[in-house]
């Protein structure tokens, strides 16, 4: 009874205590999850910076085991056949699979990004630019989405046993990062939130100019050889020593994929930088 009497007495005093203690549990079961980890988000870029420069340690690690067991020819071999033998293999495709996580992380966070700068009431004075930004940065985030897609053929399916929808990955996964390249070399050029694109442009362009040059030495080294579709045979393709006809071409179009996919996650890493001078990852 005094229980009681003591309890009727605090509500009578405080006649909101219980409500605002079940509306502040409401505000802490209705609150977004994401604010929990909104505070980490300013760290993200360091995972975009450094995990590409690890992975071109790494693909040079593969070539020196696959060279040292003889399963290809020591100079300039294709990247993905440093990547076709067991024991690298697996860790290859695993690898592979951690970049793929890696672009579409660092496309969404960058497509935030941008999008929190095209808010700006500064960068917003013409609206037709500003709706083609958005349009854009839209459309790159898509890129970026789709480009893993190719990554996971690529480390799924090998050189070597699968090369149809291994080269199909390629293609799904380079057509799209290059369009997202020079998109962003557009829309840094819009906006006067960060610095002058030099380093981005030179990596779209090394990158675009590398790939499409191994793209064509394919066919060009295998007409030489006397097949054109030569670079489809793992034995031709893996063993193309210097006596052989198209050797000249075939280890052009190799040292240029080195370079272009290199290059490609140099440009990464250089996305990264931008976004660690971003200081407004809590309003995203």
């Amino acid at each position: 009874m005094l229980a009681t009497n003591i309890i009727d007495v605090d509500l009578e005093k405080n006649p909101t205590s219980s409500s605002i203690k079940s509306n502040n549990n409401m505000t802490i079961d209705n609150k977004n999850p994401l604010e929990y980890f909104r505070k980490y988000f300013q760290y993200i870029w360091i995972f975009v910076f450094t995990l590409p420069l690890l992975l071109s340690i790494f693909f040079l690690l593969c070539y020196y085991i696959t060279v040292k067991n003889g399963f290809v020819y020591p100079l300039f071999p294709y990247i993905s056949d440093t990547g076709g033998h067991p024991p690298v293999a697996c860790y290859f495709s695993m690898m592979i699979d951690i970049i793929a996580l890696l672009v579409f992380i660092a496309g969404l966070f960058r497509y935030k990004q941008i999008e929190y700068y095209l808010s700006r009431e500064k960068t917003a004075t013409i609206n037709a630019e500003r709706q083609w930004l958005i349009n854009l940065n839209y459309y790159s985030l898509i890129a970026t989405w789709i480009s893993p897609i190719g990554l996971i053929m690529i480390g799924n399916f090998r050189e070597t046993e699968n090369i149809h929808p291994h080269m199909a990955g390629f293609l799904v996964f380079w057509l799209p990062i290059t369009y997202y390249m020079f998109a962003a070399i557009k829309i840094i050029d819009h906006i006067d939130c960060e610095s002058s694109a030099i380093t981005i442009r030179l990596q779209s362009w090394l990158s675009l100019i590398s790939i499409s040059i191994f793209i064509i030495s394919m066919p060009i080294s295998g007409y030489q050889r006397g097949n054109i579709m030569a670079n489809l045979n793992n034995e031709i393709r893996q063993h193309w020593s210097p006596d052989d006809d198209g050797y000249e071409w075939h280890i052009f179009g190799a040292i240029c994929e080195w370079i272009g996919i290199i290059t490609s996650l140099l440009f990464i890493s250089s996305i990264g930088l931008r976004m660690r001078r971003f200081e407004y990852w809590q309003q995203i």
